[in-house]
């Protein structure tokens, strides 16, 4: 049932009760006028009746003209009869059919009054009621009783039901089409206020275009269409660089005004069925469907280019750049949630290699599962030595021979096989595990080069340090304790530092 449904059951359900009500409270009151009446009718016939008989026992002084008399009045409405002086019933035939026809049918009526204990009363006889009252004939030994029936009280009733159904109906035709103007006036109010709500839960309050949520719920329907089509289905994730630096030094608003700019100008290489939203901060999606990786390049070089031109906001010329991430259905995910982070993932990675964009690849996602099972297993394998060194020569050319070698780490996983070094070597510096790797690796190539100078081998050792172990302020000791352990000669270490590691902090 709908809400204007419900609003017409609910203006009508209330009248048809008080209808209920007024017609029951109008029967009984008309029911109880209807037995005044029929009382006073009694009442007057029977003054009537008794100065009838009064009349004719003065003249006649018989009984039999009383009975005479009764029977004469006696008819559909009235039946009279004489008592005798213990009120019980005086009869005889007469010689009139008719007369003893008409007499016989309010007998099994008669039969059933308690006329000696009460001088009047009612009585219910097959659905009909009969008023009944007897007095003594003045001047007289004799007892008029007098049945009067009730003429008017079934006439009455199914007039009066036959009005109340009329007026019901009247009344309930009235109340539905005013209850279904009031609902329909009300429904569409409220239908107005729902859509205002969920318009304002479904879309961005600063650009007009689907929020996070309405994106979820716009993604799911696309996707499972696409993977029924068996189509591909493609997310873009868009953030601007730097945003941050325009709201701290211009201000909040005249961020907020570079970002409708900024809505408005990404519709512009879009078509009708692509879906742009705004995903929160200075964050965009936009859903591609049936696309290949052409088309996406195409969508994504628009995207750039709409954003090249200078914006003016409040007379100031503000450039943008931003970082866009790819995201294929179903090659980079079946579901919202998977899709949506592996195109932040290929986002960040865009950003962080200066890029315009990037598709999502599962070996440069630092939140893979795959890279999460590895965070775990490499400490694992540094302690149970599953990681090992090997040495690549440095040749002297102009000598013709070899100078020394240079460690580099290897490990062969049990499941993955063998995991290239800039994979694991990332994982331990994002864990911090690139310590205790960065001294087993200086612990193996000392006692390594140790064993090679005592077979006469003099093969100075290269290891390479991650910039992280520079912030290390005991690694100086710890090398030289390494040494003197090992009783290595230390012109025989050499540690590998990157350019890059040295000018991130000149001072340290």
């Amino acid at each position: 049932m709908n809400f204007q449904r419900k609003l017409i059951f609910y203006f009508i359900a209330p009248i048809i009760c008080i209808l209920l009500i007024f017609g029951y409270m109008a029967y009984q009151f008309t029911i109880t006028v209807n037995h005044k009446h029929e009382l006073s009718e009694l009442e007057q016939s029977f003054k009537h009746h008794i100065h009838i008989m009064s009349n004719v026992y003065k003249t006649e002084k018989d009984h039999k003209a009383l009975i005479d008399k009764a029977i004469t009045l006696t008819g559909e409405s009235y039946y009279l009869e004489i008592l005798g002086y213990r009120s019980e019933v005086l009869q005889y035939i007469t010689q009139s059919d008719e007369m003893n026809t008409q007499v016989s049918a309010w007998m099994p009526i008669v039969e059933k009054l308690n006329i000696t204990a009460e001088q009047q009363g009612q009585l219910e006889v097959d659905g009909k009621i009969y008023y009944w009252r007897f007095a003594v004939i003045p001047d007289s030994p004799f007892k008029l009783l007098e049945l009067y029936a009730d003429q008017q009280n079934a006439s009455v009733a199914s007039d009066l039901m036959a009005r109340m159904l009329t007026v019901g109906i009247v009344v309930l035709w009235i109340a539905m089409w005013i209850g279904i103007i009031i609902s329909t006036a009300l429904s569409k109010k409220f239908k107005a206020q729902t859509d205002a709500l969920q318009y304002q839960a479904t879309h961005d309050t600063l650009t007009q275009l689907p929020n996070r949520l309405s994106l979820q719920l716009e993604l799911q329907k696309k996707i499972d269409k696409a993977i029924a089509s068996d189509k591909l289905l493609s997310l873009i994730v868009m953030d601007l660089d730097r945003f941050k630096d325009i709201n701290d030094t211009l201000g909040h608003d005249i961020g907020d005004q570079l970002l409708f700019q900024i809505s408005q100008r990404l519709s512009m290489p879009l078509t009708e069925r692509d879906t742009l939203a705004r995903m929160g901060g200075d964050e965009f999606a936009i859903v591609l469907e049936d696309t290949d990786d052409e088309e996406i390049n195409s969508v994504v070089k628009g995207v750039v280019n709409a954003l090249q031109l200078p914006f003016n906001v409040k007379d100031l010329l503000l450039e943008v750049e931003t970082s866009l991430g790819v995201a294929v259905c179903p090659r980079d995910g079946k579901d919202v949630r998977t899709l949506i982070r592996h195109a932040e993932t290929a986002m960040y990675i865009a950003k962080h290699n200066n890029q315009t964009h990037a598709f999502y690849d599962e070996k440069k996602d630092p939140y893979s599962v795959k890279r999460l099972t590895l965070m775990v297993d490499l400490r694992r394998a540094i302690e149970d030595e599953e990681l090992r060194l090997v040495y690549q020569p440095k040749v002297q050319i102009g000598k013709n021979r070899i100078c020394g070698v240079e460690a580099l780490s290897r490990w062969q996983h049990p499941v993955y096989g063998n995991i290239e070094p800039a994979v694991f070597i990332s994982l331990a510096e994002q864990t911090g595990i690139i310590k205790p790797l960065t001294y087993w690796s200086l612990e193996t190539g000392i006692k390594q080069s140790m064993e090679w100078f005592e077979k006469g081998l003099y093969l100075p050792v290269a290891v390479n340090l991650s910039p992280r172990m520079l912030h290390d302020m005991k690694l100086p000791e710890n090398i030289m304790t390494l040494l003197s352990s090992s009783g290595l000669p230390a012109n025989y270490l050499e540690l590998e530092i990157t350019e890059s590691a040295i000018m991130q902090e000149p001072e340290r």
